[in-house]
């Protein structure tokens, strides 16, 4: 039994290896047509018929490369390399990039920091998770308008980062499923948002869950232990005591 299982697992990683492989060559593909498209929509004559049909190419390529980028970054292996910082400064920055974007501009989007504790975090990793988390709470609301806050509290040697929305929020028996990779509840949804929002939450020695109403809202929680708390001795077996 446990050859068969080292055997499915290589099969497994084959097959995961062909497949990153496969989605590298679509990008480049995915590039070629995004540039021609492109191309040939600046050829065309102003007010052309052909440039919403042009426009909806370039629209579909993009989604497919975004598709294609998610799925990379789920399947690859993360590297993490976590530096002491202050948790708020980070988050603020992250959620100024959110508030540029012209595709969130009906989004209310509100830090409330409150934490000057540091952790040991990868800044880069973390922003992807942090952002796909936020992308989802937009997402929540039809027409992407409707307000997300984001927060940060100190709850003993841990740091709790909230991400909380007013929107449809999710059936609880799919709760269970969100964390599933490719299992969106949304048609152009990808499924990988919120595993690799997981994933790299659990590489900085932490944990992601959600609490969801229907029709209320949902509450995305981060839990980080602090800093200190990770840089903090274990003690020795000879130092312990037996009663």
């Amino acid at each position: 039994e446990l050859r068969k299982e080292l055997e499915g697992r290589k099969r497994l990683s084959a097959l995961g290896e062909m497949a990153g492989g496969l989605a590298h060559q679509l990008r480049n593909a995915m590039g070629a047509i995004s540039g021609y498209g492109t191309l040939t929509k600046k050829a065309l004559p102003q007010s052309d018929v052909a440039e919403s049909h042009i426009n909806a190419l370039l629209e579909e390529t993009r989604q497919a490369d975004q598709l294609i980028r998610r799925f990379l970054s789920f399947a690859r292996p993360l590297e993490c390399t976590p530096q002491i910082m202050a948790i708020d400064p980070l988050i603020r920055e992250i959620a100024e990039s959110f508030r540029v974007r012209a595709d969130f501009a009906a989004i209310d989007l509100c830090a409330t920091l409150n934490c000057a504790r540091q952790v040991a975090i990868d800044p880069l990793l973390f922003k992807q998770a942090l952002g796909n988390l936020i992308e989802n709470a937009a997402l929540a609301y039809p027409g992407r308008q409707g307000s997300v806050t984001v927060t940060t509290i100190p709850r003993g040697n841990e740091i709790a980062i909230e991400v909380i929305d007013s929107g449809c929020g999710i059936p609880q028996e799919k709760l269970e499923q969100v964390f599933t990779p490719f299992y969106s509840s949304r048609p152009d949804g990808t499924g990988l948002g919120l595993p690799l929002a997981a994933r790299i939450v659990e590489m900085h020695h932490g944990g992601l869950a959600l609490t969801s109403q229907i029709g209320r809202g949902t509450t995305a929680t981060i839990l980080l232990p602090t800093a200190a708390a990770l840089n903090a001795p274990t003690p020795s077996l000879e130092s312990a005591t037996i009663s």
